[in-house]
């Protein structure tokens, strides 16, 4: 993975201080609860569910700082500018938006935000002036209804699976800490736990709308699992000395072990969570299985990670939400498979958003997000478009129908909540100064061929077939950290391409991105 996109390692700990309360008066310690080992925060303390007797009682509570949330982006100290910007009289003057700067990235504060230096059409550089507060002007003037858009035979896309998951309503998940005689725990993962919980919960919430919530159990301490790691090495492609258990068996185990701490009742999912210095286990499992316990028979879809994960270097929750999201019906791995502009691309990326396509796939996206037209009908418009990456609402998606099973889907980014460190827990994030347009052309016809993605395939190859592909903008972009010429695919202030009939200009950019569509000839 390029350099570059690695920044730092945000504190789980840390994480806990922008806990928001969902308080309700019924929480606290010795008052009933009805859903052993649930987690809730009250009053600036965390509240676990546990067993006292033959009740469920709200245990002893832990304290939690609770800070308000900060709108993104939030300005960050500035950034050295090894040269002046201008003088007057021989002395430095202070940048202004839209004069020419020369480190990508740079960032200057001032009162209403701060100035960053970024890329704009010809690889020239200029500041931007992005606010701490921005202001977004919520108007969708879509000229066709949204079901425009919901263009015909997208469940081709739709991930098979004997069991499918519902994606409204709620998901019942077992978040469970396992660790193995071969490979001790030492700190307790519940604090760990707790944020990973926050940011899952919240990931759903916000790409969802709300349709789906999920319920997520855990335990505050490692469950040891009755045999050696090895014996839990799922039997996926490339993995050596795999397990002679059946997939029923290998989660059998650890939720036999784990059954005496955890209510499985109407269980949908199960996380297993293994600590992060195992290499027996290569592949964790990801798959439905029957099983039995103390709740009866169940059918739980399962995901663990493994050493081929970990080693990637993005955070957990991510690569379970990523696995979560195939049974609620997603293909995924395109456009851009590996790419690291969304969860469904790579769990280990600089951007843990999901496509407004894959959204649509799912009935999440609302059809004030987007901006719905017909090459056919097309009239010349500007739109504003607010980050897909950013965690507040707005419009998100430009999409064009251009045939009956054929779109053009235009999206902002930017580094924001979910491509920020900060935000997701992760190592990686999008840099400084990253902003622009993707533009990608969806097939609803096509299937994904991935037989080449550890070979000869970029993860945007024509000659492989997939759903999804993201259009170039210029080959003139470069950066250093940029392995397969991904910034070629990331449009600029002033630059412009044509797809299939339209034009498609980034006309002005800040804060938002304001995208021209004019139909033409070609």
């Amino acid at each position: 993975m390029q350099k570059r996109w690695i920044v730092y390692l945000a504190s789980a700990i840390l994480l806990l201080a922008s806990f928001s309360s969902i308080a309700s008066a019924a929480v606290k310690t010795g008052a009933a609860c009805t859903t052993l080992n649930a987690t809730e925060i009250a009053s600036g303390y965390i509240y676990t569910c546990i067993k006292s007797g033959k009740r469920l009682v709200w245990g002893k509570r832990i304290k939690v700082v609770v800070a308000k949330p900060t709108p993104t982006p939030t300005p960050t100290p500035p950034v050295a500018i090894s040269e002046p910007i201008g003088a007057v009289g021989g002395s430095p003057t202070t940048p202004i938006s839209g004069a020419p700067c020369q480190n990508m990235g740079a960032r200057v504060n001032n009162s209403t935000g701060f100035l960053e230096c970024r890329y704009v059409a010809g690889n020239a550089l200029k500041f931007f002036q992005v606010s701490s507060q921005p202001e977004y002007s919520y108007v969708n003037t879509s000229p066709r209804s949204f079901e425009t858009c919901r263009i015909r035979d997208y469940s081709n896309l739709v991930a098979s699976n004997s069991r499918p998951l519902p994606t409204a309503g709620k998901l019942k998940v077992a978040l469970v800490p396992i660790d193995f005689s071969d490979y001790p725990a030492g700190v307790s993962p519940h604090a760990e736990n707790l944020a990973e919980i926050k940011v899952i919960k919240d990931w759903f919430n916000q790409f969802s709308n709300g349709k789906l919530q999920l319920e997520i159990i855990t335990y505050n301490s490692w469950i040891r699992a009755p045999k050696t790691s090895q014996n839990y090495n799922w039997g996926h492609s490339g993995v050596s000395n795999a397990t002679t258990l059946t997939n029923d068996q290998l989660v059998q185990d650890q939720m036999t072990a784990a059954n005496p701490y955890f209510d499985f009742s109407n269980l949908n999912v199960v996380f297993f969570k293994y600590p992060k210095n195992v290499t027996t286990i290569e592949s964790g499992i990801m798959t439905t299985v029957t099983v039995n316990t103390s709740q009866g028979v169940l059918h739980p879809f399962a995901v663990s990670q493994g050493y081929m994960v970990e080693k990637q270097g993005g955070p957990t929750w991510a690569y379970w939400i990523h696995e979560l999201l195939h049974p609620l019906g997603l293909q995924g791995h395109a456009p851009g498979n590996g790419w690291p502009f969304s969860i469904m691309s790579t769990q280990s990326g600089a951007a843990l958003n999901i496509t407004t396509w894959d959204q649509l796939l799912l009935n999440w996206l609302d059809a004030r997000q987007v901006y719905c037209d017909d090459v056919a009908t097309l009239k010349e418009s500007e739109v504003t478009l607010r980050s897909v990456d950013s965690n507040l609402d707005g419009v998100k998606s430009i999409m064009i129908k251009t045939s009956s099973h054929q779109m053009i889907v235009i999206e902002s980014r930017r580094k924001d909540f979910w491509s920020s460190a900060t935000s997701t827990l992760s190592t990686r994030e999008f840099i400084d100064g990253f902003y622009g347009v993707m533009v990608y052309t969806v097939d609803a016809d096509v299937q994904n061929d991935r037989s080449q993605e550890s070979g000869g395939d970029s993860g945007n190859d024509p000659k492989y077939p997939k759903f999804a592909y993201f259009q170039k903008i210029s080959d003139s972009h470069t950066s250093d950290f940029d392995r397969v010429g991904q910034w070629k695919y990331v449009m600029y202030e002033g630059e412009n391409i044509v797809v299939n009939g339209v034009k498609i200009s980034l006309v002005k950019s800040g804060d938002f991105d304001t995208v021209k569509l004019e139909k033409t000839s070609s």
